[in-house]
């Protein structure tokens, strides 16, 4: 989504944003009399004696870039092209999306509803998925992720669009070290309250879901751990009260598949695979149960 009606911007935009028209952008250098015009003599010199083929041209080619054009143009251009992919679903859609909770992060707080709403589950999907990073997902399971988010992100990128585009919001720019993002608040206080309250739950909402899922592992290693201890112990002791029991008496059917004879252990039983494999899925699923019971309390 353009900003200026400035042919000339809009290309620098644009190779600002991908490296890969770099070539293409060396060609229309040369043969552009519209940039020629645009330019002072100097600048316009400085593109044509640039070495587009060296291994800084790229960034060479953004500096030169940056003093033609103001950081926070380019920081709006740059945000305003990331949510309209997100909104028509194009290009690295997702990565934007993904790249939400970073901005907010690093300072742009006006993103709070991207970031908590929509890319904080892409960071952390293990509240319903089960694990702590998207990447590890299958295609199928990262899709039905995002397919969560239509439509509802759409109005929460028109939010933000349009405080762009209305200038209320006004970046600034910075580096992206926590809280250095800048930018300019023109936005009505009832929106800015409503923003920080926002985050504020969405922040409350994350600790209760980390809190809930370590809690509820936590419970289930615990019953796996205690049903161990008891089958090994008190009642392994309960059912076979003498190991010797059995040099003279053939075990039924239930001993035979939880307890294992042989020489090694002078045909005393002991505890099979079977036995072992039972009993820590009983303890996970008590685990599991009295965590789900003390939650719903």
């Amino acid at each position: 989504m353009p900003i200026t009606t400035n042919k000339i911007e809009e290309r620098l935009f644009k190779v600002w944003m991908n490296e890969s028209l770099i070539a293409e952008f060396e060609q229309w250098v040369y043969q552009s009399e519209e940039l020629k015009e645009y330019l002072s003599a100097d600048a316009y010199f400085d593109f044509l004696d640039l070495n587009y083929k060296s291994e800084t041209a790229y960034q060479d080619l953004k500096n030169l870039i940056s003093k033609e054009i103001s950081i926070s143009q380019l920081e709006t251009w740059s945000l305003l092209h990331q949510l309209d992919c997100v909104k028509q679903r194009k290009g690295d859609y997702y990565k934007f999306i993904e790249n939400f909770y970073n901005l907010d992060y690093y300072g742009y707080t006006f993103m709070s509803k991207l970031a908590y709403d929509y890319s904080f589950h892409m960071n952390y999907p293990f509240g319903k998925y089960g694990t702590y990073d998207f990447n590890e997902l299958t295609t199928f399971k990262q899709n039905q992720l995002i397919n969560e988010f239509y439509p509802s992100i759409i109005e929460a990128v028109n939010e933000v669009e349009q405080w762009l585009l209305n200038e209320n919001v006004i970046l600034l720019g910075g580096k992206k070290y926590f809280n250095d993002l800048k930018f300019i608040d023109h936005r009505a206080p009832s929106e800015t309250k409503k923003n920080h309250i926002e985050k504020a739950e969405k922040k409350v909402v994350e600790i209760l879901e980390m809190k809930k899922f370590v809690l509820k592992y936590s419970f289930m290693f615990l019953g796996a751990v205690l049903m161990f201890v008891l089958n090994y112990s008190w009642l392994h002791n309960v059912l076979i009260p003498d190991p010797c029991y059995y040099h003279f008496h053939n075990p039924n059917v239930v001993m035979e598949l939880f307890y294992d004879f042989g020489s090694s252990s002078n045909n005393h039983p002991e505890p099979s695979l079977i036995n072992l494999l039972v009993t820590i899925s009983f303890g996970l699923i008590i685990g599991y149960y009295t965590f789900k019971f003390l939650n719903v309390r």
